[in-house]
């Protein structure tokens, strides 16, 4: 029978018995593994773990002076090997032994087991470090033997020739790995970007920030975007005009739509690729954000027969995503739901979903989907009177509509639609409720540590809000964050909600009486509350709200 490991630990000298009371006391409330919660609470270090669990039986390895099979680590998501710090050593004989450093973490083994179709798998011990530094140089060493294959290949070509057989050799495979890094690290946008100078640059856009992932050799610029767009069954042929078409990649268990937009530019033609995973897409408003207050409230407003909600925000805020989340709460058998957008999104089942083209606009749309004997509907965008009129007219006879508007604020909402033309009075009876919304980074959970700096600047800016407060965050940067110290993104929203008195000023267009009416909880303090709680950085707030 192996001795447990905190007896281990207190043999070796490493802990005492009044330490390991407390770890067992915090592990009851954490349900963490007693390892994790020593290692957490910095009691003792990743070395003296893998050194007690040698006692138990497990066989440790120095992975960094080891080299993995590479056949395996290309069929395991990146993100997830990075998360669960654990990397797949080889596999033989349907033996397959995985470095890790939480060799109880059977969920995960599991996982690899069935993935791989062993009969058995051995964990080996390495440390976290170790793991992360290992992923690190496998990633680097393999893009880098592509890029100097593709770079041979491409030499035996005339670099002014357009023949593109070259896209059957490695090109084929530097582009694929591209692309599933960009999935596994959750990338929403892929930009392959010729400069003027001799190199083509790739970047991911990675919780709405841009981060440079690799540069390649100009001298195949031309066959990589050859390569993207016979996938995307675009015409090769033209490249002095922007093409737009869709690929659809297997990654793991699923498989991932990728939209495709080709622009001429001096340097050459850019490619920006559009990840659309399904998987990862949460179309739940709970997990969006929004405070228990702002949930009632939308929660109500969405059991309402008709009327008007509308989401405004930048490009990029969330927007489509808090519309899908309503439709999804929506979603039963006894509505028909329909929605007209540029482009569809995502497809959701059960809802019917209408793409406007160049023969079909929102209005002509929206005339012909009103036929249809819709319940709800869900209008992209409102972007000219004729389509906010019709949406106006049909939301006051027995329709709900959602949509989105571009404005700074909820108030912003009632100026737009008022200079498009819309009349007062309608827009006050149809009006339900407004949400502003913003995207911003979250701390890294792992790397979260107070940020004493931080709080003095808080109390500075808004010595009101923070007066009591006695502990902010910031994230110090992990190998689980990329060294960010931030992980996801999480809304900030502000909902404005016309009563009568309200809808009175709107019908007799007292915008600024509105603006001081302080019938509305501007946005800024939605961040604040976020910053309190721990869920965002005051630098966030300041760099994204304060403008």
């Amino acid at each position: 029978m192996k001795k447990l490991l905190g007896q281990i630990l207190i043999e070796k000298g490493y802990i005492n018995e009044e330490k390991l009371k407390i770890a067992l006391d915090k592990q009851k409330q954490s349900d963490e593994r007693l390892g994790q919660v020593l290692l957490s609470m910095g009691i003792i270090t990743s070395e003296q773990m893998l050194d007690a669990m040698q006692e138990q039986g497990y066989k440790r390895i120095d992975i960094l002076e080891e080299e993995p099979d590479w056949n395996l680590i290309q069929n395991v998501d990146e993100k997830f090997m990075r998360s669960n710090r654990i990397v797949p050593y080889s596999l033989e004989d349907q033996v397959l032994k995985v470095v890790t450093h939480d060799p109880l973490n059977y969920q995960v083994l599991d996982y690899l087991e069935k993935l791989f179709g062993a009969l058995k798998v051995e964990p080996l011990l390495g440390t976290q470090d170790e793991i992360i530094r290992t992923l690190d140089k496998v990633f680097v060493v393999h893009m880098s033997e592509l890029q100097e294959e593709i770079k041979t290949e491409t030499n035996k070509e005339d670099e002014h020739d357009d023949n593109i057989e070259l896209a059957e050799g490695p090109l084929v495979e530097f582009i694929d790995e591209i692309m599933h890094r960009a999935i596994s690290q959750k990338a929403s946008d892929i930009h392959i970007e010729p400069q003027s100078s001799e190199n083509t640059r790739i970047r991911f856009r990675i919780d709405g920030e841009l981060t440079e992932n690799t540069t390649v050799s100009r001298l195949w610029h031309k066959q990589m975007v050859s390569r993207i767009k016979i996938m995307a069954k675009l015409d090769i042929s033209k490249k002095l005009e922007p093409q737009d078409g869709q690929i659809t990649i297997k990654h793991h268990n699923g498989k991932v739509d990728i939209r495709v937009s080709t622009l001429p530019t001096l340097a050459g033609e850019k490619v920006v690729l559009r990840i659309i995973d399904k998987s990862t897409s949460l179309f739940d408003l709970a997990y969006l954000g929004f405070s228990d207050e702002h949930l009632d409230i939308i929660g109500g407003e969405l059991k309402k027969k008709q009327g008007i909600i509308l989401v405004t925000g930048p490009t990029g805020s969330g927007k489509t995503t808090t519309l899908y989340s309503m439709l999804t709460r929506l979603n039963k058998p006894n509505l028909n739901i329909s929605t007209i957008e540029d482009p569809v999104e995502l497809p959701l089942s059960g809802i019917n979903q209408v793409q406007v083209n160049k023969k079909i606009g929102f209005a002509d749309a929206l005339r012909s989907l009103l036929r249809q004997d819709p319940d709800v509907i869900m209008l992209g965008e409102i972007r000219d009177l004729e389509t906010a009129k019709t949406a106006i007219n049909s939301s006051l006879t027995g329709h709900l509509f959602l949509s989105t508007i571009h404005t700074n604020d909820s108030i912003g909402v009632i100026s737009r639609m008022i200079n498009m033309g819309v009349e007062p009075y309608l827009l006050a009876d149809a009006l339900k409720i407004i949400i502003s919304q913003r995207l911003v980074r979250k701390i890294c959970p792992k790397c979260a540590q107070p940020d004493e700096e931080g709080l003095k600047l808080a109390k500075k800016m808004f010595p009101k809000e923070f007066e009591d407060t006695k502990v902010i965050y910031k994230g110090k940067g992990c190998p689980y964050c990329s060294n960010i110290g931030a992980v996801g993104r999480i809304g900030v929203y502000e909902i404005f909600i016309p009563d009568d008195e309200i809808a009175y000023m709107v019908s007799h267009n007292m915008i600024e009486e509105i603006r001081g009416s302080k019938k509305v909880v501007p946005i800024l303090q939605d961040a604040i509350a976020k910053v309190k709680d721990g869920t965002i950085t005051l630098t966030e707030l300041i760099e994204k709200m304060m403008y």
